[in-house]
């Protein structure tokens, strides 16, 4: 295990990069590296595992130099049998029209075809944070695919006891809104349409469910700023708003 050591902007002769003063021949004076004093507790450390394999195009295409996705990039190639072949070739068979080739590797969609012999050492890369069967069957499903891939990721992930820690985890807790005290303490405040070519903007009062609605050119902060102040000017302003993160409300 490889251990990389970076130091602390609290270091006086550490380089802080964040500083615009630095020039190129500033640069050029700085000490070596290996000559910096660095104090044993202001050193963080970063692991770097040698067993973690990079998974390269170079790496892919060696590994696809087996017998099964050699015959299956032939058929790409090239035709397709008019039948099923059946065996390890049938996962392909039916998948003949959605699969490609792109700098010798194979390609299911935009998804890389990993051979027998790659495929443990994917599912140690995919496995490696522990992020529980939903999310490493996502992430895989960007990036790689084979035949049976969902099978074995849900073996190593029921044999992993952080996964399945992380699996059976409570669901969080549902915290409804509190009940506001007085009318106009929270609002809330979303766009609707275009409707008829117009777009609007609608503010309800969470206790009297009093609804506002003004007609706005835009979505932009000046617009909503300016549709809210007529509004509050006439109801008073209201101590919480609610409203969805596409709004653009300062404040």
């Amino acid at each position: 295990m490889k251990m990389l050591q970076i130091t602390p902007q609290g270091n006086d002769n550490a380089l802080n990069v964040d500083d615009d003063d630095y020039t190129n021949n500033n640069y050029s004076n700085l000490p070596r590296l290996d000559n910096i004093p660095t104090p044993q507790e202001l050193v963080l450390m970063v692991n770097l595992l040698d067993s973690c394999e990079v998974v390269t195009s170079a790496n892919v295409r060696r590994s696809s130099r087996k017998p099964t996705l050699i015959q299956v990039l032939y058929w790409v190639r090239w035709w397709w049998p008019s039948q099923d072949p059946g065996g390890v070739y049938s996962a392909y068979f039916i998948r003949r029209h959605e699969l490609s080739i792109a700098n010798g590797c194979l390609l299911w969609y935009t998804c890389v075809a990993i051979s027998e012999g790659s495929r443990a050492s994917v599912l140690d890369l995919l496995h490696y944070t522990h992020l529980g069967m939903t999310t490493i069957k996502a992430t895989a499903r960007s990036y790689v695919w084979w035949p049976g891939i969902e099978e074995d990721i849900e073996g190593i992930v029921k044999k992993c006891p952080k996964c399945v820690t992380r699996q059976h985890s409570p669901a969080a807790e549902l915290r409804p809104w509190e009940w506001p005290s007085t009318p106009w303490s929270r609002s809330h405040v979303d766009h609707a349409g275009p409707f008829m070519d117009k777009l609007f903007l609608i503010l309800i009062d969470s206790i009297s469910k009093w609804f506002e609605m003004k007609i706005v050119p835009n979505t932009s902060t000046a617009a909503i700023v300016d549709a809210l102040n007529t509004i509050f000017a006439t109801h008073s302003l209201a101590r919480k708003k609610s409203y969805d993160a596409s709004l653009h409300i300062p404040g």
